[in-house]
């Protein structure tokens, strides 16, 4: 079809809009439409492939995203667990201790970011004295809190 265009005539006091009818304008309008349904179809066609990698467990790095981490075996996570209970301190009586960590992820930015998730139970050292995972022991085997520490090691 023909489409509607603008011609502007101006006349002593104002302007008037008359629609014009043009096949070239037509042709150009009905061009941009083709190339807005071929850029929606693309657009699909890589979200479907994006949701069918992720379904099928397929690893996609992201430039600076948080990456999980296999917690079996890794010391360092329970350690930096450990630290982050140390620096908490406000409000207790009593360090808590880490009992489990529960889960991992990291990411690399400007050194090393990690996010960590762990299971606290209260511990046996009071905040007044040192904190050393080796001497502060659970009080109980209840498990007080799950927590998330993020450490930065730059």
């Amino acid at each position: 079809g023909a489409a509607v265009g603008e011609a502007t005539t101006s006349a002593t006091a104002s302007t008037v809009r008359t629609p014009v009818y043009s096949p070239a304008a037509a042709h150009t309008l009905a061009s941009i439409a083709e190339r807005k349904q071929a850029m929606a179809s693309s657009f699909l066609l890589a979200a479907m492939l994006v949701a069918a990698f992720m379904r099928c467990g397929a690893y996609i790095t992201v430039p600076s995203g948080w990456r999980n981490e296999s917690v079996d075996g890794n010391e360092i996570y329970t350690q930096l667990a450990h630290f982050a209970v140390s620096k908490q301190v406000g409000g207790r009586e009593f360090f808590d201790t880490v009992v489990e960590v529960t889960d991992v992820e990291s990411q690399v930015v400007f050194g090393m970011n990690y996010r960590i998730t762990f299971k606290i139970a209260e511990s046996t050292c009071r905040v007044t004295e040192t904190y050393t995972k080796e001497q502060c022991l659970p009080k109980t085997e209840d498990i007080k809190d799950t927590c998330t520490a993020e450490i930065y090691d730059v």
